[in-house]
Formats: C-alpha cells, sequence, structure tokens
C-alpha cells in the first residue's frame, strides 16, 4: 500500500458519509425496544438534568457555590460508583445534548438515543477522512460506508448507551496519533481525545496497549534512538509526581496492601496535596518550551509528555465526582473497574449452547465476529488484515494492531456478556482493513480505469450495499443480527435477543389491547430485569392497571415468555 496525497474534497466526502450514516440511524431510533441499561442511564441523567436547572435557578451565587460542594455533587451526579451506573458521566452528556432540543419533537427515549447515532456518524466520517486521505476518495467512501453497513454497529446506534461513544472516542484518538507524532498542535488534540475516552468506561484504557505498542516501534526507529537518554531523562522528571498516584490507583481500596503499595493509605489521606501532581507535567512543559528546550528533539517524542499533562486534567475537569477528591476518587473507581466480578451481580451469558459467568471462552470475539459481520465486509475485512501483515505497511499493520487488540483481550478473564457491543471499537478499524482488501483487489484484477470502476461497483455491492441491504430486513432487531440466519444462530446455541430490544412498541401494543384490565404480569425468572417493564408503564407505554406485584396476585398470573437463554431456568 503506498500513501496516496491527501485529496482535497476528503472532507466533502466526510461530510456526505456523516449525514448518510448518522440520518439514517436517527430517524430509526424508535424501532427497537426498551433496554436493559436504558432506565438506569436515564435516571442518572434525570439527576443531572435536575442539577443543572438548580443552578440555573439558584437566586444567589452562594446557592450556587453549594451545588458545586462534595455533598450536591455527590447527590446529583449518579456516576462510576456502585450503583445502577458505574460508568463516568461522558455517554450521558451526549444523551442529554440531543434530548435538550428534540424532546419537544420526539419521545424522551429516541431523543436521548438520537445522540449515538450522531456519534456513529461522526466515527463513520472520521474513517472515511482518514482512508481517503492516505487512498483516495472511494477507498474512503467505501470505509465510511462500510462501518454504517455493519448491523450490529448499527443496532447499538440506536441505543442510549456508553458503547458507542466508547467506539468513537477509541477511533479519534487511535486515527489522530498518527498525525500527533508530527504536528505538535495535533499532540494537544490527541490528548483531548484520551481524556474523552476515559471519561466513557474503563475499558477505553485498553488503547493505550496498541498505542504503546505502536510508539515502541517509533521510538526505536529512525534517528530517534540517539535521543532516547535525554528523553528518558524528561519523561522521568515529568512523571515522578505521579508515581505516588498510580500506586495508589493500583491499590485501590486494598484494606493491606503490600510493598510499594503499602504507601496508598497515607497518600489517599492526604489526598489533596497529592492531587496538585497532575498539575506537575504541565508545569514542565511550560518550563522546556521557556528555556526553549524542545527545538533540538523530534516533535513525537513530546507526545506522552503531553498526553501525560493534559489527559487527566481533561478527565477530572469534565467529571465533578473527581473535583473534590481527585487521587481517592480515582482509586475507588480503578477499585470497582478491577473487581467487578466481585462488587456487582454475576452475569450469565449463553455461548455456543452452554451457559458461562462473567466471562467466555478465549475463542468468544474470533466466534463472534466471524458470524456476525456481513459476509462481505468478512471477506475483504480478512484480505485486508493478511494484506497489511504480507506488506508490512505500517499504517496497516497499525490499524490491524487496533482491530485484534479487544478480542486478544477477551481471551483472558473479563467481562463478555451481550454479543459483540463490549469490543465495538474494533468495527470502525475492521471496516478500515476491508476498505484495503478492496483496493488492493482492485488494484490486483483491473489494470485500467474502466476496469476499475467495474470492480469497485462489484465490491460495494458485495460490502457496504450487502451490508445496508440486511440492516433494511432486519431492522429493528439487529442485536440479534447472525449472517448464518437466526435460526442456524440459535441451533449453533448463540444467544438470539439481548436487553430487551425485541419489546418493541407493537409488542407493546398487543399487550395494551390483549391484557384484561388490572391483569398480572410475571416474567419467567427473577433474573429478568422488571425496572424495564417499570419504566414503560411510567413513561405511559403500558397500561397503569397492569400489575407487576404478584405477591397480592388471586390468579395464576399473566406470562411475558421473554428471557436470554443464559437467564432460562427449567420453567
Amino acid at each position: 500500500m503506498t500513501q496516496a496525497e491527501p485529496h482535497r474534497h476528503a472532507g466533502l466526502l466526510s461530510a456526505v458519509v456523516f449525514f448518510v450514516v448518522a440520518l439514517a440511524s436517527a430517524f430509526s431510533v424508535a424501532g427497537p425496544g426498551l433496554t436493559w441499561d436504558e432506565p438506569a442511564y436515564r435516571a442518572s441523567e434525570i439527576r443531572l438534568q435536575d442539577w443543572g436547572r438548580e443552578l440555573r435557578d439558584s437566586p444567589g451565587i452562594a446557592d450556587r457555590w453549594e451545588l458545586l460542594g462534595p455533598d450536591a455533587i455527590d447527590f446529583y451526579f449518579e456516576f462510576n460508583r456502585f450503583g445502577p451506573n458505574f460508568h463516568p458521566p461522558l455517554a450521558s452528556y451526549g444523551h442529554l445534548a440531543t434530548w435538550l432540543p428534540l424532546h419537544r419533537w420526539m419521545s424522551d427515549l429516541s431523543a436521548r438515543r438520537v445522540a449515538s447515532s450522531l456519534e456513529l456518524g461522526m466515527t463513520a466520517a472520521i474513517v472515511c477522512v482518514f482512508i481517503a486521505r492516505r487512498l483516495g476518495p472511494i477507498v474512503g467512501l467505501f470505509a465510511g460506508l462500510g462501518l454504517g453497513s455493519l448491523p450490529r454497529v448499527f443496532g447499538d446506534s440506536h441505543i442510549a448507551g456508553t458503547d458507542i461513544p466508547l467506539m468513537a472516542c477509541w477511533t479519534l484518538a487511535a486515527l489522530l496519533y498518527p498525525s500527533a507524532l508530527a504536528r505538535r498542535d495535533r499532540q494537544g488534540w490527541f490528548a483531548l481525545a484520551m481524556g474523552l475516552l476515559f471519561l466513557v468506561k474503563f475499558s477505553g484504557l485498553v488503547i493505550v496497549v496498541p498505542i504503546g505498542l505502536a510508539y515502541g516501534v517509533y521510538l526505536l526507529t529512525g534517528d530517534r534512538p540517539r535521543f532516547l537518554l535525554r528523553w528518558l531523562g524528561w519523561s522521568i522528571l515529568i512523571a515522578l509526581p505521579l508515581v505516588p498516584i498510580a500506586l495508589t490507583l493500583a491499590a485501590g481500596n486494598d484494606p493491606n496492601p503490600t510493598g510499594l503499595l503499602s504507601l496508598a493509605p497515607m497518600i489517599r489521606s492526604h489526598s489533596g496535596i497529592w492531587s496538585l501532581g497532575f498539575l506537575w507535567p504541565g508545569s514542565v512543559l511550560l518550563l522546556r518550551r521557556w528555556i526553549k528546550a524542545n527545538e533540538s528533539m523530534p516533535i513525537g517524542l513530546e507526545l506522552p509528555w503531553r498526553t501525560i499533562a493534559y489527559a487527566p486534567l481533561v478527565a477530572i475537569g469534565l467529571n465533578p465526582t473527581w473535583w473534590h477528591n481527585p487521587v481517592g476518587s480515582l482509586a475507588a473507581y480503578f477499585d470497582l473497574s478491577l473487581h467487578r466480578q466481585g462488587y456487582l451481580p454475576d452475569i450469565e451469558i449463553f455461548y455456543l449452547g452452554q451457559q458461562y459467568v462473567y466471562s467466555l471462552p478465549w475463542h468468544n470475539a474470533w466466534v463472534l465476529m466471524g458470524v456476525t459481520i456481513p459476509l462481505g465486509m468478512l471477506v475483504l475485512g480478512i484480505a485486508g488484515s493478511i494484506r497489511a501483515m504480507a506488506t508490512l505497511q505500517p499504517m496497516a499493520v497499525y490499524l490491524l494492531l487496533h482491530t485484534v487488540t479487544l478480542p486478544i483481550a477477551r481471551m483472558f478473564p473479563i467481562p463478555a456478556h451481550d454479543g459483540v457491543r463490549l469490543f465495538l471499537p474494533t468495527f470502525p478499524f475492521w471496516s478500515m482493513l476491508a476498505a484495503i482488501g478492496a483496493w488492493g483487489l482492485v488494484r490486483w484484477f483491473s489494470s485500467n480505469l474502466s476496469q476499475q470502476r467495474w470492480a469497485w461497483g462489484i465490491l460495494f455491492l458485495i460490502g457496504p450495499v450487502w451490508g445496508w441491504v440486511e440492516i433494511a430486513r432486519w431492522h429493528p432487531f439487529e442485536l440479534s443480527y447472525y449472517n448464518i440466519g437466526l435460526k442456524h444462530a440459535q441451533k449453533a446455541g448463540f444467544e438470539v435477543t439481548y436487553w430487551y430490544d425485541a419489546v418493541t412498541s407493537h409488542v407493546l401494543e398487543d399487550l395494551n389491547r390483549e391484557l384484561p384490565p388490572g391483569a398480572y404480569l410475571s416474567l419467567p425468572s427473577p433474573r429478568i430485569n422488571p425496572e424495564v417493564f417499570f419504566e414503560h408503564q411510567s413513561q405511559g407505554r403500558l397500561r397503569p392497571d397492569l400489575q407487576f406485584d404478584l405477591s397480592t396476585a388471586a390468579d395464576f398470573p399473566h406470562m411475558l415468555l421473554l428471557t436470554h437463554s443464559s437467564k432460562a431456568d427449567p420453567f
């Protein structure tokens, strides 16, 4: 793969991709039913709305100042702690950003979901412009539309959740990295993207693996090795005050840490002072600029310094729950995220006909990708991956590195529920590899412009167009999409449906029409979350006379035969 000149129309083309993908998703957000986590996220967002309203309407400065205090923040910001919403608030900020202008014209839930539609459109546009500037507009168009045509990804863009925002921030940070190595003005944007990524959910930190490996190669190639000793000295100076903070994060809430981690309780007890360490890296960078120490060193060597300096400040600055005790709050959040299996209820998973808890066999991500990506994009992505490994072209290898990071991580004991959503950042890179695979096939088989046009037409048909046809066939059940067909997938032992997305408006209309007055409605297992149905009822989508408290039922109740296969019992 040879790098093409940046195409002057790449920006316009990415805008077209954004509008096509975002509008296709936004106009269909009402299709899937209310999903498992959305009531919890919405409840957190309503608290946040109340806080904003109180802040706006408070009569004086003292009242507003009180709303910024630790007690008020702890009450109104129900995020990143043990409870129904243990993620940071960035995804909810997005939901509120679309709810605010849209809730008068569409349902409350749909208005929040539009944020995910816009985030998918943004990700597709970023993918498009990145590839278009390197391989040409047709390849970029293929990559952007290819991402939007993946049914599971498109289905997740209809959910007011955390996974599409994670995918968007991961893609943005990953694709800013190459230019940040060459341009100092891009390094601040890269640090901003990394801070935002951590503000979505904890798993975003895994991005340091592919970027760290790529940066290690950068350090050891070209003329960089001769600067390593000086670079290491400045790195130690910049990072040294952050080492105690890192020890505290590693210790979490362990009451009896050992070794160096035994310093963590002391650091936590004086966390206000140690939190000033977050300001140190930026201060050192200002000193370097003042003494002009950065003029003789390659720009890319400064990238980790600016990331360390700015990304934590972005994350803390945009998350009020970390304002008053950054070190202690971050330590508690790291502890919760790293020990979810001990803190949170076990999550059952159905995979290849067996029930698992929390995690899955090592091959789960590879198998799920193989059965949930439309066959055309699957084959072209494999072709692009082979081309990347065969040519070792740096940019293609970098994309491949991001593609395999989360699937490899899922080979170890980590959360693995709900199909592919927990490794959604894989798919933008798969779409780019599919575009590279298509580009390579066109160059291999076509010798002139006319042949190339025909070849691209065929490849678009078996790639993005095929995927969009599948979406049209399956909507609103894209979260249950399998390229082998749902019946074959069910026979093979895959989960049929996730998250109550199958409880569509038509199902609710049937329940309201068919159930007798005052009917008691039961679910087949206590492990099925009834909060979804309480939410439907509170928002008027289910009749108010329907009863879910079976303790007062005189007769055998009506039963809604809905369950994940993982939660099914003999009854």
